[in-house]
């Protein structure tokens, strides 16, 4: 919807006017709560808080329409700002009808908290009532008791003689039982007492065996040491002496190798006139001569 110049001009001032308003409540509501810090409840604070806020959003929102109807001369959102305002009152009914449900549902649960006392009290009357009946019950079992106790007195006179007789027999038996016992004690501390002295002999005896067991292997011990220890002197002397036989039997390879050595250089030099064994001219003359006069 288009708007002349004039009423844009209009619109805006009364819209400006109304964004006034709104301003100065907010600043009121503000002062109203810094006044009442503690004196003020929470809920009415935190209505107050909210209503705050509400004059914050709708401020802003009245100054961007009167932006819109200056500048475009329309106030197309002002449709949008009536249905969010409608959305926001039916929010507010829908919360106002929540709360009046859960009130009544308070009562309910009240009412109901009410009629579970009242039944427990009339419980508690039927049950006072039960008692006083079972009391005059219990009376007249009690008269009844009485007098079947007194038909019965002889009855249980003679049963308490009988009881006496049976009582004493017991404590009879029970004396010879009790001697009976003390003597059978007796005999058996004695064989106890013989069995214990068994035993310690018997246990001396082990520790006299214990002790020459020890002693027989100590000794042993020893005898195996002596033993350990000539074994050892004679695998020394034992080693020693195959030292010495493979000492002297390598001695003995050395001199054959050297005298075997020593007769094939003699060889060598006899067959190839080496050393002493050398060739001189005049035996050799004197052999030539020898063989021409055999010629000859």
């Amino acid at each position: 919807m288009s708007l002349s110049e004039i009423q844009s001009l209009r619109v805006a001032a009364a819209l400006e006017h109304f964004a006034h308003r709104l301003q100065t409540l907010e600043h009121s509501i503000l002062l109203k709560i810094s006044v009442e810090v503690d004196a003020a409840p929470a809920q009415e604070r935190s209505s107050l808080i909210k209503l705050v806020k509400e004059c914050k959003q709708m401020s802003q929102e009245i100054s961007h329409l009167c932006l819109e109807v200056e500048q475009t001369q329309s106030f197309s959102s002002l449709q949008f700002f009536s249905e969010k305002i409608l959305t926001k009152i039916e929010l507010e009914n829908r919360k106002w009808t929540l709360m009046r449900q859960q009130q009544q549902i308070q009562e309910k649960t009240q009412d109901i908290k009410r009629l579970k006392f009242q039944l427990k009290m009339l419980a508690l009357k039927v049950s006072a009532k039960k008692t006083l009946s079972e009391e005059q019950n219990l009376k007249l079992q009690y008269e009844q008791i009485q007098e079947e106790a007194l038909q019965t007195g002889s009855l249980q006179e003679e049963e308490l003689e009988f009881v006496k007789k049976q009582l004493g027999e017991e404590e009879r038996a029970h004396t010879e039982s009790q001697t009976f016992l003390l003597h059978q004690n007796q005999e058996v501390q004695k064989e106890l007492h013989m069995r214990e002295e068994q035993t310690k002999q018997k246990l001396n005896e082990k520790k006299q065996q214990l002790y020459d067991v020890c002693r027989k292997k100590t000794l042993a011990l020893d005898k195996l040491m002596e033993m350990r220890r000539q074994f050892r002197e004679m695998e020394q002397l034992v080693t020693e002496d195959k030292k010495e036989q493979q000492r002297l039997q390598e001695e003995q390879e050395r001199v054959t190798a050297a005298t075997k050595l020593q007769a094939w250089w003699r060889g060598c030099t006899v067959r190839r006139g080496l050393g002493p064994f050398r060739k001189t001219e005049d035996s050799g003359k004197d052999k030539k001569k020898k063989k021409k006069g055999k010629k000859k």
